[in-house]
Formats: C-alpha cells, sequence, structure tokens
C-alpha cells in the first residue's frame, strides 16, 4: 500500500509541476470570467488570445471586427423557469405515494 500511494504522490506531482499544467494555469489567469471548460476552449481554438468578449462588447470597446474574421466557440450558461408546475408523485418511508 506504501509504494501505491507513493506512485499516486508521484504522479499528482508530477502533473502540477510539468510545463504544461503551469503554462495552461497561465493561459488560464487571461480569462478568470471564464470556467476552466471554456478556458481550454478557448486555448484549442485560439492559443494567442488575449481578449476574449462577444460581438456587441467589442463594438461597446469601440473596436471593429476585420471582414472575414471568424468567432471562437465557447459554451455560455442557459437557465430558463418552467411555465408550469407538474405533479411529482413521490414515496413516503412506508411506500405510500403523495403528490406535490
Amino acid at each position: 500500500m506504501q509504494n501505491l500511494f507513493k506512485k499516486i504522490d508521484d504522479g499528482v506531482k508530477a502533473v502540477f509541476e510539468s510545463d504544461s499544467y503551469k503554462e495552461c494555469l497561465r493561459y488560464m489567469s487571461k480569462f478568470t470570467n471564464y470556467s476552466a471548460g471554456n478556458c481550454i476552449l478557448i486555448m484549442l481554438q485560439k492559443p494567442d488570445a488575449s481578449l476574449v468578449a462577444a460581438f456587441g462588447k467589442w463594438k461597446e470597446l469601440g473596436r471593429t471586427i476585420n471582414k472575414g474574421e471568424k468567432g471562437i466557440a465557447i459554451l455560455a450558461p442557459m437557465s430558463f423557469k418552467s411555465k408550469e408546475l407538474k405533479e411529482q408523485p413521490v414515496t413516503d418511508s412506508r411506500r405510500n405515494n403523495r403528490h406535490f
């Protein structure tokens, strides 16, 4: 068991001390408003990116988009509220069905 724990510990240290991991953290530090997953998506699509924003935000900042330039894909959170509540049967500890 000691040997197994040592292997795991050494493996974790190797990942955290690797140059790739450090570079990934450096890159992600530029995009603090984005999730880790989105930072990785940005890095894979545009490794030299220094600022990421939606089209409207670029216009708001007085920046222009050159003809023919393409955007990069990121995952945007989506939230919504259901307009109707549905009754859900729930079984209590005595296995009786209840509707709420």
